[in-house]
C-alpha cells in the first residue's frame, strides 16, 4: 500500500505530534475497512504527476 500526504498536511504534521507512522496506521485501518469505507484506486500516472508538481509526498510504499 502506498500512502501520500499533501505538502500542506506535511507542514501541519510538523507542528503537531503526528508522525508518518500515525498516518500509515490510520491509512491501513481505513484501507482494511475499519471505517466502513474502501479507498478509491488512484491512477498511477496522476499520482506521479502530483508528486512531481509537489502536491503529494509519499510517506510509505510497500509494494
Amino acid at each position: 500500500m502506498r500512502v501520500f500526504i499533501t505538502d500542506d498536511f506535511a507542514k501541519f504534521m510538523s507542528k503537531t505530534l503526528l508522525s508518518n507512522a500515525d498516518i500509515v496506521r490510520v491509512a491501513t485501518e481505513v484501507n482494511s475497512g475499519l471505517f466502513g469505507r474502501s479507498l478509491l484506486a488512484a491512477n498511477e500516472q496522476q499520482i506521479q504527476k502530483d508528486i512531481r508538481a509537489g502536491l503529494l509526498i509519499e510517506v510509505v510504499s510497500e509494494r
